[in-house]
């Protein structure tokens, strides 16, 4: 199968579906908004404020030249599948032409519709569209499907300390900062990391100034014993937390009460901590991670993913 995908970066994630697409025999051409050669430069600070100005009146140079690269680049090319990751970022021109030379045009939503509301201006380009978030398929019709499993290379049962997060700077900080002084007052070990080229310091987070693709990342986890998971306000679905959890076999922590829905959920594995009263059982650190069935684990496998994107 011939397949074409277009998307943000999203901290590299897209590269294990693309690997693994790979794997199961399909041609892929990938390109990133974010990457050469799709990338758009502006040539100096005096474009990017001009181009600031056109962007009020309708004209957006990035989305021009998106389009111009398709066009000039694709035109001959025919894709039995084509993958939109946040289709927001092209403009209407760009969607007609694609789905033009692609047998099945497709998006999957990894944000949610409140996070991301502009999303909702492409939803009528495409022939299915899936997401991982409950909420937008039940009032959509959005194909649910949930993140996947990356990778399952950092398992182990040594570890430095016994709690692990990264995070960007945002809302979560306070909840993110609780924990984190939650865990020091019972004298549990933990490295939380926070992504942000401002901050010089953090009382307990060591600050990470450039933001880091999760192939760098994931060595740390093989450190730690627990995943922190923090929810966006404005999701209910599962990010890709869980399922690197999941994958690498570490226990979670998490203020998500809707993980208990899922199928993979053991109280042992997995601890809900309630934002405004955080007590966790002294057991869940002293517990080891319990495997899940092998048939509920391959639901949420990167394989299983990829089929049900491209055959479904």
């Amino acid at each position: 199968m011939k397949v074409l995908i277009i998307s943000s970066y999203i901290f590299g994630y897209m590269d294990f579906a693309v690997e693994e697409m790979k794997r199961q025999g399909h041609e892929v051409n990938i390109l990133y908004y974010d990457k050469p050669p799709f990338v758009y430069a502006y040539k100096n600070t005096a474009h990017k404020v001009f181009s600031g100005v056109k962007k009020i009146f309708g004209s957006n140079e990035k989305k021009n030249f998106r389009y111009d690269y398709l066009n000039k680049n694709l035109s001959n090319e025919k894709f039995d599948k084509t993958l939109i990751i946040h289709g927001q970022y092209l403009e209407e021109r760009a969607h007609i032409f694609l789905k033009s030379i692609s047998r099945e045009y497709i998006a999957f939503f990894f944000d949610s519709l409140k996070k991301m509301p502009r999303q909702r201006n492409v939803i009528n380009y495409f022939d299915k569209i899936y997401s991982y978030e409950p909420v937008d398929c039940e009032y959509n019709n959005f194909l649910f499907l949930t993140n996947f499993i990356p990778t399952e290379a950092y398992r182990s049962k040594e570890f430095k300390y016994y709690v692990f997060n990264i995070s960007s700077l945002d809302h979560r900080l306070e909840t993110l900062k609780n924990v984190a002084k939650y865990l020091k007052e019972k004298n549990i070990s933990f490295h939380f990391r926070l992504v942000n080229n401002r901050l010089k310091s953090l009382e307990n987070f060591t600050i990470c100034p450039k933001r880091i693709d999760v192939k760098s990342i994931y060595p740390l986890f093989k450190d730690a014993k627990i995943l922190v998971d923090i929810n966006r306000d404005d999701q209910r679905g599962l990010s890709f937390r869980p399922f690197e959890a999941l994958g690498n076999e570490k226990k979670l922590i998490t203020n998500n009460p809707e993980i208990r829905n899922y199928d993979f959920y053991n109280p042992q594995n997995i601890f809900v901590f309630d934002e405004n009263n955080i007590q966790i059982p002294d057991e869940f650190f002293q517990t080891e991670y319990i495997s899940i069935p092998v048939e509920i684990y391959e639901k949420y496998s990167l394989r299983t993913w990829v089929k049900k994107v491209l055959n479904d």
